[in-house]
């Protein structure tokens, strides 16, 4: 690939020396209204017991990302009965992570 390179360099010098400016056209600024704008579906929210519950799953379990983590998690009949008496369905792993991770610490001093 050095003669691509060379054949690149040679042809930029060459540009350069004839003179030639580089003008960008940009497009023109459009005002946006915020009634135009629409949210994109994203994750769905976990509500925060059940964050909870699954914060401690991962301290138990050391991990929810692990392929035995998971297989743990699926067949945990307590974990579907707790969150069948509050109406829940079992999330997606990727739901659970993206919500477990958007916990924050924080301390009081």
């Amino acid at each position: 690939m050095p003669g691509r390179r060379r054949a690149c360099v040679w042809s930029t010098a060459s540009f350069s020396k004839a003179g030639r400016e580089i003008s960008l056209v940009l497009p023109e600024a459009h005002a946006i209204q915020i009634a135009d704008l629409a949210l994109a579906d994203g994750r769905p929210r976990i509500p925060a017991k059940a964050v909870h519950m699954f914060l401690m799953r991962r301290g138990f379990l050391g991990s929810l990302s692990a392929q035995q983590a998971v297989c743990v998690l699926h067949e945990s009949i307590s974990m579907y009965a707790w969150l069948q008496e509050r109406g829940l369905e079992m999330p997606g792993v990727s739901t659970i992570l993206d919500n477990i991770n958007a916990v924050r610490h924080t301390l009081n001093s």
